[in-house]
């Protein structure tokens, strides 16, 4: 079953490409196909590998399409005669569809999946298709003297504050406050906003929100590591999936996780549906072929510690690096 249709992204729009060009001063490239043009964002990697991406920072997207397509051999030639020409080691496209069965010259990476929850028939319904355990915990997290707000502008700093203090946490180089202004100035109130829950007056967890018209997406989302135990993060989730419902959204889209790592078995726990996503790698020499990055794995264990007002200040200007 392809998911394409119901991946709706913030990264195929072009608004997105904007914000994160005006806040890194990051090349847009465009790169015309059959379909309509592709746009790709221009970086080079922590080793200064150049190379260019389609939805910088988000799980998926081609840049201004509608939706995503599948992607013919004579496109991704087309693709990576134009990363040839143009001096990049390679072009990284973040798609929800598998290239064409007779397609080549490409390396494609399939361990990602997304996670959608399903918003149809209101709160009740909705309730009901949660699992047990995790319906429980929200019921848990209600309970508590937590309060959720749904706003924008006056959400920025304690937002980023939380957003910085949980990167960091993991061992991710955090965005600057810039890009979330930047997002902020390019989506209208309707599209995008964030949630935060505070514990009394402290905020302890929070997401940035898009509104795509069915869909809705928290691309980038943290709870301070000391409250997980409260399940706050549950109510954050379910936060967002009432606000998306009252909008009209048609399902929640929970976002990229690696099979079995990281937030995987979270998303799972929810009754959610997996969507695959295809990370396809075109080489300028049609025989490129992706490897972890030591340097990168090494520096994730060392972030951890980096005191947070200096991972702050050296964060954007690692993070551009991996798109």
């Amino acid at each position: 079953m392809s998911f394409a249709g119901i991946l709706e992204s913030p990264g195929n729009d072009q608004r997105w490409n904007q914000a994160v060009e005006n806040a890194y001063q990051l090349n847009q490239i465009k790169v015309e196909v059959n379909e309509g043009p592709l746009i790709f964002t221009e970086t080079k990697s922590l080793s200064g590998v150049k190379y260019i991406s389609t939805a910088p920072f988000l799980s998926h997207g081609l840049g201004t399409l509608k939706k995503d397509f599948i992607l013919s051999s004579k496109e991704i030639e087309l693709i990576r005669k134009f990363v040839e020409d143009s001096g990049y080691e390679f072009a990284l496209l973040k798609s929800a569809v598998k290239p064409a069965s007779d397609a080549t010259n490409f390396f494609l990476r399939e361990e990602f999946f997304t996670f959608l929850f399903n918003l149809d028939g209101g709160n009740e319904k909705i309730m009901k298709r949660v699992p047990g355990k995790t319906r429980n915990q929200i019921r848990k997290s209600l309970k508590g003297d937590f309060r959720v707000c749904v706003g924008r502008e006056e959400y920025l700093d304690p937002v980023f504050k939380i957003l910085s203090r949980c990167w960091r946490d993991l061992g991710t180089p955090s965005h600057g406050k810039n890009v979330l202004r930047e997002v902020l100035n390019n989506f209208k109130e309707n599209e995008m906003w964030f949630h935060i829950i505070y514990d009394h007056n402290t905020p302890v967890s929070a997401a940035l929100v898009f509104n795509t018209g069915t869909v809705v997406h928290h691309p980038w989302a943290g709870t301070i590591k000391e409250y997980k135990s409260t399940s706050v993060n549950n109510l954050l989730y379910w936060s967002i999936i009432q606000e998306g419902a009252k909008r009209g959204c048609k399902y929640f889209d929970m976002g990229r996780s690696a099979i079995n790592k990281g937030t995987y078995s979270f998303k799972e726990s929810w009754g959610t549906t997996k969507a695959p996503l295809y990370y396809i790698y075109i080489g300028k020499d049609g025989s490129f072929k992706y490897q972890d990055s030591a340097l990168a794995e090494k520096m994730t264990s060392l972030w951890k510690f980096v005191p947070l007002s200096i991972a702050n200040l050296m964060g954007p200007g690692l993070i551009k690096a991996v798109l």
